[in-house]
């Protein structure tokens, strides 16, 4: 599956976490590996986050950094963070702090 289709996938029956009114995060695993798209629907704030992983089999795409995933996200905006499977079985832990300005 694409990028296009597995967003939009993510959007309609992803696990939803709300950051703030119109600020949210969408997962959804598949196999893959799981999907992360932060969306700020909001006019006027921003969301600031961090979110830190430890991951087992799986590998943050796009990125040197596999442990912390800093997300910036301006009025409008969405960002897209993909976990890929290295193979074999896999296994992940988060936690995050965040911030709205």
């Amino acid at each position: 599956m694409g990028d296009g289709p597995l967003i939009a996938k993510c959007l309609e029956k992803g696990e939803k976490t709300e950051r703030a009114t119109d600020i949210y995060v969408m997962k959804l695993q598949h196999s893959g590996g799981i999907i992360y798209v932060y969306k700020n629907d909001t006019s006027g704030s921003t969301l600031n986050e961090e979110l830190g992983l430890e991951l087992t089999g799986l590998c943050i795409e796009d990125q040197d950094d596999q442990t912390m995933v800093n997300i910036d996200i301006g009025p409008g905006e969405q960002k897209v963070i993909k976990l890929s499977t290295t193979g074999g079985g896999w296994g992940m832990s988060s936690s995050c702090s965040y911030g709205i300005s």
